[in-house]
């Protein structure tokens, strides 16, 4: 594979890591450890051009996330788990974020019918109508002009 090629790939593998609510430089340093294997800090940063100190936070928080495994040694070894476990992972997180999601929006929903105004009458079927109070005279007649 070309390196004009591998790059493209890999641009490509790291957006979608992106997508599945990786911030750049995690993506980047799972990627480099997926296809390292393992790796130290050091040889991280050689691979990505990400420098230590950013690495080493970017590898706390992918080990916090269950996305790689550090061995205690002389220099620390970081280790990616398994892609299929990684992706898994992500997706998992995704689902639980478009939960809460879903219950914030019924919750708003709900919040926004409750404090709703109708100030006209609605037509619900047909010929059914609703009736509703409209207060103020400078609303009732732009209802009637509304007719």
């Amino acid at each position: 594979m070309s390196t004009k090629l591998l790059k493209a790939t890999e641009a490509k593998i790291i957006k979608n890591l992106m997508e599945l609510g990786l911030p750049a430089t995690e993506a980047k340093i799972y990627l480099a450890l997926a296809y390292l294997g393992s790796a130290s800090a050091g040889e991280l940063e050689k691979r990505t051009g990400i420098q230590r100190p950013h690495a080493y936070k970017a590898l706390n928080k992918l080990e916090k996330r269950g996305l790689i495994e550090r061995e205690i040694s002389t220099p620390t070894i970081y280790r990616a788990e398994f892609p299929e476990k990684t992706l898994a992972t992500l997706i998992a997180q995704k689902k639980v974020e478009i939960i809460k999601l879903e219950r914030n929006l019924q919750l708003l929903l709900r919040q926004i019918k409750l404090h709703r105004k109708s100030s006209q009458i609605l037509r619900l079927k047909d010929n059914e109508y609703r009736f509703i109070i409209i207060t103020g005279l400078s609303n009732i007649i732009g209802k009637l002009k509304e007719a």
